[in-house]
């Protein structure tokens, strides 16, 4: 009865290990595809930002043409004040 004990015991000690061997195979298998999908995402974005057809507010900043305009329609307002004055 006490060797069945003892071979019932580390039956129960390897089971254990392997359900916790398991559990960290889940564990590691669920952090890799999360890895791999956020590199995914982030890709993605980049992709997105640099494909994407930029706005009109963006292109102020990169149109030389457009900050001329404003510039002289300031330089207008400044002038006319100055007159009225």
């Amino acid at each position: 009865m006490n060797f069945f004990k003892i071979i019932v015991g580390f039956l129960v000690l390897l089971l254990a290990v392997l359900g916790a061997l398991m559990v960290y195979g889940i564990f590691v298998a669920a952090v890799k595809i999360l890895f791999y999908l956020g590199i995914i995402a982030v890709v993605g974005a980049v992709a997105y930002k640099a494909l994407r057809k930029p706005e009109r507010s963006e292109l102020g900043a990169w149109a030389p043409d457009l900050e001329l305009e404003k510039t002289e329609r300031l330089l207008e307002e400044v002038k006319s004040r100055r007159l009225t004055e």
